[in-house]
C-alpha cells in the first residue's frame, strides 16, 4: 500500500507571490523615499556643502582693495511674495591687471529677508572703496563677504528631506531583509513541526493512528533551500521566557530628540511667515510648510504616547517548552514588571 502523503501548506506559487509582492513594495518604497533623499542631498550640497567649501578655500585668498561700481537691492517678484538679492559689481587690480566681479558672498541664495540686504546696499554705495578677497590661482574670482550671511538658517532646510529619505530607505531595506528571511524560513519551520508529529516507526496502523492524532503526516517536499539541519530540530530542554522586545522609553527619547531638531528647523521658516499670517495672507509657502508642521506635531504627540506607554506594566510569559508540536499542549505562566492594577482585561495570544 502506498503511504499517505500531504503537501506543505505553503506551495511554490504562494511563496513566489509573497516574494514578488515584497519586492514590489520595496521598490516603490525605495523610489518614494529616494526622491526625498536625493532632494536632500542635492539641496544640502548646493546650499550648505558647496558654499562652506568655498568659504574654506577663500580663507587663503588675498585681501585686495576694490571700488564699488554698482550696488542695488534686487527685487524678484513671485506669485505670493517677493524675494531679494544683493546685485553688486566692483572692480579691482591684481598683479597689474584690472578685473571686475559681481559676487557678494558664496551663500547668495535669494530670500524674503530684506532688512540686512538693505543695510549692505546702503553701505556699498557706488564709488565706495571696499575690500574684496581674490583667488590668487584665478584672479577673475573674487568675493566681498567670505563668511555666512544672516540667511544661514536656510542651511537647515535640506535636513528634513535628508532625514525622511534616509530613514525611509533604511526602514524599507530592513523590512525587505527581515521579510525575505521570514518567507524563506516559513517552509522549513512547517517542515519541522510536521517532522516532530510524524510517526517514527511501526506498521501502517501506527501510521494511521499518528495521522489521526495530527493534522497531517507523511512526506514533505519543498522547493526552497534551507539552512536548517538535523541538529536544528532538537528541542532545547526546559521552559522558555517570552519578554517584550519593545522599548517605549527609548522610542520616546528618540522621537523627542528628532522632534526638537525637526521643529527647531521648521520654526525658522514659520517665524518668517507669521507676519503674513497676522495679515491673513496665505500662499504657496504656507501650503508647502503644512506637511512639515504636521510631522513636527505628530512627532511630539508620538513621543508623549511612547512616554506614557513606558509606565504600562510589562508582561513576562514563561512557556514550559520551546516548541509545541501539533496536537500537543504546554503550560503558560505570566507575571508583570510594574503594577498591573490598571489592567481590566487581559488577552494572551501565542503565535508561532
Amino acid at each position: 500500500m502506498a503511504a499517505a502523503q500531504a503537501k506543505s501548506p505553503l506551495s511554490q506559487p504562494s511563496a513566489m507571490g509573497c516574494g514578488c509582492g515584497l519586492l514590489g513594495t520595496t521598490a516603490v518604497g525605495c523610489l518614494f523615499f529616494g526622491v526625498f533623499l536625493a532632494a536632500g542631498c542635492a539641496m544640502g550640497y548646493f546650499m550648505v556643502i558647496g558654499p562652506w567649501l568655498k568659504m574654506q578655500e577663500a580663507a587663503n585668498w588675498k585681501p585686495t582693495p576694490c571700488v564699488i561700481d554698482e550696488c542695488e537691492l534686487g527685487v524678484h517678484q513671485g506669485e505670493d511674495s517677493d524675494t531679494y538679492s544683493i546685485d553688486v559689481a566692483y572692480s579691482y587690480e591684481f598683479n597689474g591687471q584690472e578685473f571686475t566681479a559681481e559676487r557678494y558672498s558664496f551663500f547668495d541664495m535669494n530670500s524674503n529677508s530684506k532688512s540686512w540686504r538693505k543695510e549692505v546696499v546702503d553701505e556699498l554705495k557706488p564709488g565706495t572703496n571696499a575690500v574684496c578677497f581674490v583667488n590668487p590661482d584665478d584672479p577673475t574670482e573674487a568675493v566681498i563677504h567670505r563668511g555666512w550671511t544672516p540667511d544661514w538658517p536656510w542651511s537647515f532646510f535640506p535636513i528634513p528631506f535628508f532625514l525622511v529619505g534616509s530613514i525611509g530607505v533604511l526602514g524599507v531595506a530592513y523590512n525587505f531583509v527581515t521579510g525575505g528571511s521570514l518567507i524563506s524560513s516559513t517552509i522549513p519551520r512547517d517542515g519541522i513541526l510536521n517532522r516532530l508529529t510524524m510517526p517514527t516507526g511501526g506498521d501502517m496502523e501506527s501510521a494511521q493512528e499518528g495521522e489521526a492524532r495530527t493534522f497531517s503526516s507523511g512526506q514533505i517536499s519543498s522547493w526552497s533551500e534551507s539552512d536548517y539541519d538535523d541538529d536544528d530540530v532538537e528541542e532545547a530542554r526546559g521552559p522558555v521566557t517570552l519578554e517584550s522586545e519593545s522599548a517605549p522609553l527609548a522610542a520616546a527619547i528618540f522621537l523627542l530628540i528628532f522632534g526638537l531638531i525637526w521643529n527647531s528647523i521648521v520654526s525658522v521658516f514659520v517665524a518668517q511667515q507669521i507676519p503674513e499670517w497676522m495679515q491673513f495672507k496665505f500662499g504657496f509657502m504656507d501650503l508647502f510648510l503644512t506637511p512639515f508642521i504636521l510631522v513636527g506635531i505628530g512627532t511630539i504627540l508620538g513621543a508623549l504616547h511612547q512616554l506614557l506607554a513606558s509606565f504600562n506594566p510589562v508582561p513576562i510569559l514563561t512557556l514550559s517548552r520551546q516548541w509545541i508540536p501539533l496536537g500537543s499542549d504546554a503550560k503558560l505562566s505570566w507575571q508583570f514588571r510594574g503594577s498591573p492594577r490598571s489592567i481590566r482585561t487581559l488577552k494572551i495570544t501565542l503565535e508561532g
